[in-house]
């Protein structure tokens, strides 16, 4: 069952076509440079592995597959480094997921409750789309309370936040004032990135487990052209910032 054929390889595998379709419409919508094989027969699964290697690869567990069938498909996976390196998501309960384990022990994956949203399922596919393109940023992780950036620093990085929490804060005369909570998905620090010779005017420090890519002023286009829906989040960003600096200039 194949919904829509584009250019850059997802594979989903479910036997509920609404949600397949619903994800491939979708998924579509924001990016037409993606090919998305939505099936319910692991042998297409199998077959599209030979032809190009997929950006992620979506399995329920919610569903019987052909007995065989699922344990064939992660051997694939694991025979080879190319293989075993796709990312995977599984559909999945603990439990369907506990079965599983010895099959899947060594790839690289991650569990969605099967009750997600079609907008947490893409949210889901594109961060491990966005983490394994490398164009134009390193993924970095950052440990809880530690500083993603400091005040003063020089501008030349801006932040991708895929995942966790982190305070803005500013420091002046020994005294700290928080400014704010970022929570993902945001880009983190993009203020003045385009002019030359300005320094940072706040910190930001880590609440969570942060999961950032770093991208370099120098690459930045190349990164927004790869990330689409990044670029709709930083003009939005924008957006806000100036309409809340033109605010704050009406009352004073």
């Amino acid at each position: 069952m194949r919904l829509i054929s584009l250019k850059k390889k997802i594979i989903l595998i479910d036997s509920h076509v609404d949600f397949l379709k619903n994800i491939a419409k979708e998924v579509a919508g924001r990016d037409t440079r993606y090919d998305i094989l939505a099936t319910d027969n692991i042998s297409d699964a199998l077959e599209a592995l030979e032809d190009e290697l997929p950006l992620v690869i979506m399995i329920s567990f919610e569903r019987d597959f052909e007995p065989g069938h699922l344990n064939a498909f992660f051997k694939k996976l694991k025979s080879s480094k190319k293989f075993s390196k796709i990312p995977l998501i599984f559909k999945s309960s603990d439990e369907k997921l506990k079965d599983q384990l010895d099959a899947v022990n060594g790839l690289s994956y991650s569990r969605v409750d099967p009750q997600t949203s079609t907008q947490g399922f893409i949210e889901k596919m594109e961060f491990y789309i966005y983490k394994n393109s490398n164009h134009g940023g390193v993924f970095k992780i950052f440990n809880q309370g530690q500083d993603i950036f400091k005040q003063g620093d020089s501008l030349e990085e801006i932040y991708v936040l895929y995942s966790g929490e982190v305070m803005a804060y500013q420091e002046k005369e020994g005294d700290v004032f928080q400014m704010g909570l970022v929570k993902s998905p945001e880009i983190v620090g993009e203020v003045g990135i385009f002019q030359e010779g300005l320094t940072r005017t706040y910190s930001a420090k880590c609440m969570t487990t942060c999961e950032v890519m770093v991208v370099k002023k120098n690459k930045f286009q190349e990164y927004m052209t790869a990330q689409p829906l990044w670029v709709e989040m930083f003009i939005s960003q924008l957006v806000q910032r100036l309409r809340k600096a033109e605010s704050i200039a009406k009352n004073k």
